[in-house]
């Protein structure tokens, strides 16, 4: 089995199994802050006139925030289930659209003002190509808004299933931005993460 497809069929049975963080108890809604809470929505700096691309949308626990603030909405995601169960979640967005596809796969002629991911960095092998693929994707003056887990293991161990993951660095992903043409703005620091906000120059 792939590795994209051994990601996809872990968050499908993620499903099956019930998990669905859009229905989060507040408790752990609040622990789910510590990646991408109010430090991360604050760096997308929104102002409802931006097209905006989460990579990873997951169930949609960050698009109910974002999409409302958004000119337009696109999520990416590659597990079937999970791209079904947000378009359920999301159905009353009129300006939300939603893909299931490989994002270092991805072909679009589409440009975004705002590119935002939280937790799916750590599925990508190619640091550098997934750098090239948001700078290629923002269009000229866009923002980029990464949330890195601070996590080091390699394995994310579910009792029933493994799943390798590749770690992220800071100091290494935003090299990777500016080498993809990107200027890094901050690297914040929160509780579970490092929040990485860069943008692309006007003339890019």
């Amino acid at each position: 089995m792939s590795v994209v497809n051994e990601v996809a069929r872990h968050y499908d049975l993620l499903i099956d199994e019930g998990n669905d963080p859009v229905l989060d108890s507040p408790e752990l809604a609040a622990y789910m802050d510590g990646w991408d809470g109010a430090a991360l929505l604050n760096a997308l700096a929104l102002d409802g006139t931006q097209d905006v691309l989460e990579i990873g949308v997951g169930t949609g626990r960050l698009a109910l925030r974002v999409a409302p603030l958004s000119r337009s909405f696109t999520g990416i995601d590659i597990s079937e289930k999970t791209i079904a169960r947000a378009a359920e979640h999301l159905a009353g967005l009129a300006q939300v659209r939603l893909i299931r596809a490989d994002f270092m796969a991805w072909e679009t002629q589409a440009r975004f003002h705002v590119i935002y991911s939280s937790l799916t960095f750590l599925h990508l092998a190619d640091k550098p190509g997934a750098a090239q693929g948001v700078a290629r994707l923002l269009a000229p003056g866009g923002r980029a808004v990464i949330s890195l887990d601070k996590a080091t293991d390699a394995i994310l161990d579910y009792g029933t299933r493994r799943l390798t993951i590749h770690p992220d660095n800071p100091e290494a992903m935003a090299a990777h931005l500016r080498a993809a043409g990107l200027t890094i703005l901050s690297v914040q620091e929160t509780a579970q993460a490092h929040i990485i906000t860069a943008v692309k120059g006007e003339d890019s």
